[in-house]
């Protein structure tokens, strides 16, 4: 009987069994090796196939496998942007932040004292005024303690202005305030009467007066211009404080 042939594919390369079939042989024989990768024969004649001699193609040489993609470093961008993300939070989360367990601003702050929080972020936080000049009369206080102007620390002071001016733009897009005054007090005599640096927030509504009791508290008129000269002159250094 003419011999079998089977074709088969393993990448590139073609293999080719041969394929003998016993005479006599019925059903199949039990495989035996010989040579791990080199030839192997059926069974005995008789049970099967018999006499079948199969070759295995060679291995490829090991410098026909292709290496493994090395691993992408990361870009210097990536890591200058991760070192930059850290040295912020670090900054944020260790600076030194100075609590008076006296004020009642730093009670709030602390959660002590119930409020009613608009905004609050790292350095500052927003909540409402319990005695409102005008609907929307908000607070904007640093989280460490200052007790005025003339002691908040610069960063803080920064941080302060920014969020008023998030709080005021809220009260015109929510509350459709017409304007906004920005106040602080720095001291008893400028009506200071807590004595932790905060801003108020003063949303200011025309011809409203059931939600603005606000009135400018001085009448503006035409001062002495040689006296305003004078006093710019002090300011500057130029020369001593007017009489």
């Amino acid at each position: 009987m003419a011999p079998l042939t089977r074709w088969s594919r393993s990448r590139s390369t073609r293999r080719v069994k041969h394929l003998k079939r016993s005479p006599a042989g019925h059903g199949r024989g039990s495989a035996t090796s010989s040579g791990g990768r080199g030839a192997w024969s059926a069974g005995p004649a008789g049970e099967g196939v018999a006499g079948a001699t199969v070759r295995a193609c060679p291995s490829p040489p090991p410098s026909a496998v292709s290496p493994p993609p090395p691993t992408q470093p990361a870009r210097p961008a990536q890591v200058a942007t991760a070192s930059v993300a850290t040295a912020r939070r670090a900054a944020v989360d260790f600076r030194a932040v100075v609590i008076d367990p006296s004020c009642i601003f730093c009670k709030i702050i602390a959660g002590e004292v119930g409020s009613s929080r608009i905004h609050e972020d790292d350095r500052t936080i927003a909540f409402m005024d319990i005695s409102p000049a005008s609907l929307g009369h908000a607070l904007v206080v640093p989280k460490s303690h200052a007790t005025d102007l003339h002691s908040i620390d610069a960063d803080d002071l920064a941080a302060v202005v920014a969020t008023a001016q998030r709080v005021a733009g809220l009260a015109v897009e929510r509350l459709g305030a017409d304007g906004i005054n920005l106040l602080n007090s720095a001291g008893a005599d400028a009506w200071q009467t807590v004595f932790h640096f905060h801003m108020h927030v003063i949303p200011r509504y025309a011809d409203s007066p059931e939600r603005d009791s606000l009135t400018l508290p001085w009448q503006p008129a035409p001062g002495d211009p040689e006296r305003i000269a004078r006093t710019a002159a002090t300011l500057r250094g130029e020369q001593e404080p007017p009489a």
